[in-house]
């Protein structure tokens, strides 16, 4: 049987540190019927002319604003040809067999959704054999069995996508993998990582708030500690019944709430307001 077309959809911003060695790993792929399009977020460097140098063929869709990550993968979408979606962060490498290992995982699985195995950019693993997963709370964490599949690479089928309402557009970025794995399982369908599929991903390399490790600790932007945080509290109140969500739902606020309280009296004035601003967000945005 011949493959499958996969339109494969890059959202860029300032990340022409990234393009050289992610186009090399596309264009090494033994998997032949693909397409690219790049989506890019009105970046300022020079991610496109990087790009272009490549010698990677690829449709350029530029928009005047940073429309953030799941509606620049939406408009991703609208240009795509292929029957399989791969949304793919551009601060990431992987092997020349990598787009054959998940298609074929997919498809002899019956998923709607895989993912690779998951390393950092220098090949350090952090899962070990463990995948993405959640808490009550919305908190991701890790487990013996996947839950959702990393934004960073998914690949998903196009009908199955569109049957779910794409990415929530609400979101400008983080936990909209989350949603989209959570909603599509709510529909039935199944999803699965192929550990056989590795990806190098750095991590927040796109965007100007990333995170960073040093020798004693991992550190992250508060802008981005504010964007998980009231996108998980989101995650739960979209797509949990209403029977655990009457009960988990206050927890989740009191502990936002009982945060905010530890981060004053620690002085930590800017952590206290967010974990405030996370429960008048999301009571303002569903109440």
């Amino acid at each position: 049987m011949s493959n499958s077309l996969i339109s494969v959809i890059v959202v860029t911003f300032n990340c022409e540190r990234w393009i050289p060695l992610f186009a090399s790993s596309i264009l090494a792929q033994s998997y032949s019927e693909y397409e690219v399009i790049i989506v890019d977020n009105d970046s300022k460097d020079n991610t496109l002319a990087v790009l272009a140098e490549t010698g990677l063929s690829a449709k350029i869709v530029r928009l005047d604003e940073n429309m953030g990550f799941g509606v620049g993968n939406n408009i991703g979408s609208q240009y795509a040809s292929g029957d399989l979606l791969f949304f793919l962060n551009v601060d990431t490498h992987f092997d020349p067999d990598f787009f054959q290992v998940l298609y074929n995982y997919l498809c002899a699985n019956g998923l709607s959704i895989v993912g690779p195995r998951l390393l950092g950019y220098e090949g350090e693993d952090q899962l070990g054999e463990r995948f993405l997963s959640i808490d009550v709370y919305g908190g991701v964490g890790s487990c013996a069995t996947p839950f959702y599949i990393e934004g960073s690479a998914i690949l998903i089928r196009r009908l199955d996508f569109e049957l779910v309402g794409r990415f929530d557009s609400t979101y400008f970025i983080y936990g909209e993998d989350v949603d989209l794995s959570w909603r599509i399982q709510i529909a039935g369908k199944r999803l699965d990582v192929c550990s056989n599929a590795v990806l190098y991903h750095y991590g927040g390399g796109t965007t100007t708030a990333s995170s960073f490790s040093t020798r004693k600790s991992y550190q992250v932007p508060y802008w981005r500690r504010y964007q998980v945080e009231k996108n998980n509290l989101r995650n739960i109140i979209k797509n949990y019944s209403i029977n655990n969500l009457v009960v988990i739902l206050p927890l989740a606020c009191v502990f936002l709430l009982a945060e905010a309280v530890v981060y004053l009296v620690l002085f930590k004035n800017v952590l206290c307001l967010y974990s405030f601003k996370c429960n008048k967000v999301e009571y303002a945005e569903y109440n």
